[in-house]
């Protein structure tokens, strides 16, 4: 039962360790708000469940900065078609309306026939 908990352990302090000794990870970490970092400490520690429906969470799995093939692919999943996210603009703090969150993610992509898209 001891081993449980030590393996347990080592598994908790795992962005920990990245956040110590990879510069990437670092870097995407601190661009998050607060809010985020706590939600992705807490996800990391299994003490929660990462929700995709969350801004923060989604933007810190899919941020074309730091590994852009990832939304690549899953833009490309959604649509039924390749795509390649070109680049992003982030608008954060830009409310659209009075119902949206403030957080936008607008991003630029490449079909495979060459037209690009914004949205």
């Amino acid at each position: 039962m001891n081993r449980n908990k030590n393996k347990s352990k080592n598994k908790e302090t795992n962005l920990r360790i990245l956040l110590d000794t990879d510069p990437e990870v670092k870097a995407a970490f601190e661009r998050l708000s607060e809010q985020g970092q706590k939600e992705m400490l807490a996800i990391s520690d299994k003490k929660r469940v990462p929700n995709l429906l969350s801004d923060t969470i989604f933007k810190a799995i899919f941020d074309p900065d730091v590994k852009d093939s990832l939304l690549s692919d899953f833009i490309s999943c959604i649509l039924g078609r390749k795509v390649k996210v070109l680049h992003s603009l982030k608008n954060e703090g830009q409310r659209h309306s009075s119902y949206s969150k403030g957080i936008v993610l607008d991003i630029v992509v490449q079909f495979e026939d060459g037209s690009i898209c914004k949205q």
